[in-house]
């Protein structure tokens, strides 16, 4: 059985960092995809989760409008509300592309002085997250 999911879109917001209790960084947003056009658009909203690096990077390079690609596995996050069970699902991501970059974006924002950024990568547009780096794959 596979389980992989694949989402392009814009982030509906900007990105909000968090810690978890034991320090993992963390961060949920949503992406909206968008087919078709004029009467016949239609704009899906996935709600997706990341993890330390990917969230990090996230947090610091995007915000609300930046185009992504998602790749990841389809998750479903159960919990009581007002005692009803609630199911939530949501895209646990494991790679994550940062699309329609600009130059001037890349140059001014991301890089240092030898031109990759603070993680020692190529400029963003370039930039993969490995599922092997994170704790939880």
């Amino acid at each position: 059985m596979i389980n992989r999911v694949t989402v392009e879109g814009n982030l509906t917001d900007n990105v909000d960092l968090r810690k978890t209790q034991s320090g993992k960084l963390v961060t949920s947003f949503t992406v909206a995809c968008s087919e078709g056009t004029g009467d016949k658009k239609y704009t899906e909203f996935v709600d997706v989760t990341a993890w330390e690096k990917s969230a990090e990077l996230l947090s610091k390079y995007c915000q609300k409008g930046t185009r992504v690609l998602i790749e990841g596995k389809l998750r479903t996050e159960t919990y009581e509300k007002d005692g009803q069970k609630v199911y939530k699902k949501y895209v646990l991501a494991n790679n994550i592309e940062f699309i329609d970059r600009t130059k001037a974006d890349t140059q001014t924002t991301l890089t240092r002085d030898d031109g990759r950024d603070m993680f020692g990568r190529k400029p963003v547009e370039d930039v993969k997250i490995d599922p092997d780096e994170l704790p939880f794959f």
